[in-house]
């Protein structure tokens, strides 16, 4: 097979489905990776091979018909874009031809490169559940049990940090400010999971309606005056 994404749960099946030449760079680039940092998690994540390093994504790779797909962040394309310059690449991936040997010295460097962005974030998180200099919002203060339930949790406390300052304020707006306390203790649960997951922002929430930087927008200020003529009707 040579069209793009095979479904498979592990590596081994997601090579064993694309041509013996193909299969080659895939093991090439696999054992190149796997060199760097043995001790990396090799998972399916986004329907391909991915290497994680400490609960966060290192690198992605898959094939195509006429390339292998390489997607080492944009940070690492940036860092490297003058070696890369041969190659087509985007934000975040490089396409390594299928017809040409693969660049494994400049692979090794790349993936290098990737394992200190990690070590230092890490090193961050460290510090700050040590500190308990857990990130807060723009406008409201991380409460009591969030901040306990994150520093209790290091990748949940990795995901929280690497959020935007706005984003985490959406987050403790939609688990504070709400009527019923069983309510509350959904949205608590459902934010430590869902920022594991990779959610930025609470889905289906009008947004922080706190926030002295913006005025509240025509639609949530409609939202807003039928739930105060609800609450004046129980009234």
């Amino acid at each position: 097979m040579t069209t793009d994404k095979i479904k498979t749960k592990t590596i081994d099946t997601f090579i064993a489905g694309y041509p013996g030449e193909t299969q080659t760079l895939l093991r090439q680039l696999r054992s190149t990776i796997k060199k760097v940092v043995p001790n990396a998690e090799e998972v399916i994540n986004y329907g391909i091979p991915t290497f994680d390093l400490h609960s966060r994504h290192l690198v992605h790779f898959a094939a195509f018909k006429n390339h292998i797909g390489f997607y080492p962040t944009p940070s690492s394309i940036e860092e490297f874009k003058k070696e890369l310059s041969e190659y087509k690449s985007a934000k975040g991936s490089v396409q390594f031809p299928i017809d040409k040997p693969l660049p494994l010295g400049l692979i090794t460097k790349i993936v290098r490169f990737r394992v200190k962005e990690i070590l230092k974030k890490r090193e961050k998180v460290t510090m700050a559940m040590k500190t308990k200099n857990i990130a807060t919002g723009t406008v409201h203060s991380v409460p009591s049990d969030l901040r306990k339930a994150l520093a209790s949790d290091p990748n949940a406390l990795t995901k929280w940090n690497d959020l935007t300052p706005l984003a985490r304020n959406e987050w403790i707006c939609w688990v504070n400010f709400v009527k019923k306390a069983e309510t509350r203790k959904e949205h608590f649960q459902r934010t430590i999971s869902e920022i594991k997951e990779g959610m930025r922002r609470p889905c289906c929430w009008i947004g922080c309606i706190h926030r002295t930087d913006k005025l509240i927008s025509p639609s949530v200020q409609g939202v807003l005056s039928k739930r105060n003529k609800k609450s004046q009707k129980v009234k």
